[in-house]
C-alpha cells in the first residue's frame, strides 16, 4: 500500500504520496503533493521546487525532480523522482506563493 508522508511548516502543510505502489530502487516515478494552509484550505497557483538526499551519506538525488502540473487546486505533480540506493532519505519541498515562501522536509526509508 502507498504511504503518504506529511510535513508541516509555519504557513503550509503538505501531504506527499508517490504514484507507485512501492518505492523500488532505480525506478523513475511521480509524486502527488497536496498543499494546504494551516486552516486546511487548498493553496493554488503555487510553485514547488523539490530536492532530496541521504544526509548520512552526504549526497543528493541522482535526478532533478520538478513540478510539472497543478492537477487541481492545491494538488501538484512532481515528476522525475528516483532513489538509487536503500537507506534513509530526506525530501525537501520549497513552496512559493505570491505571499509566502517556505521549505518543508520529510524523511522516508527505502
Amino acid at each position: 500500500k502507498r504511504q503518504t508522508y506529511h510535513a508541516n511548516g509555519d504557513y503550509f502543510w503538505i501531504s506527499a504520496t508517490p504514484e507507485v505502489e512501492s518505492l523500488d530502487i532505480n525506478r523513475m516515478h511521480k509524486w502527488r503533493i497536496t498543499v494546504t494552509d494551516r486552516q486546511g484550505q487548498a493553496v493554488s497557483v503555487a510553485s514547488l521546487d523539490s530536492e532530496g538526499g541521504m544526509p548520512e551519506h552526504d549526497h543528493g538525488l541522482a535526478t532533478n525532480p520538478r513540478m510539472t502540473a497543478e492537477r487541481a487546486p492545491g494538488e501538484y505533480l512532481i515528476e522525475g523522482m528516483k532513489f538509487h540506493m536503500n537507506g534513509q532519505w530526506e525530501i525537501v519541498i520549497s513552496i512559493h506563493t505570491p505571499t509566502a515562501t517556505e521549505v518543508v522536509k520529510f524523511d522516508l526509508a527505502i
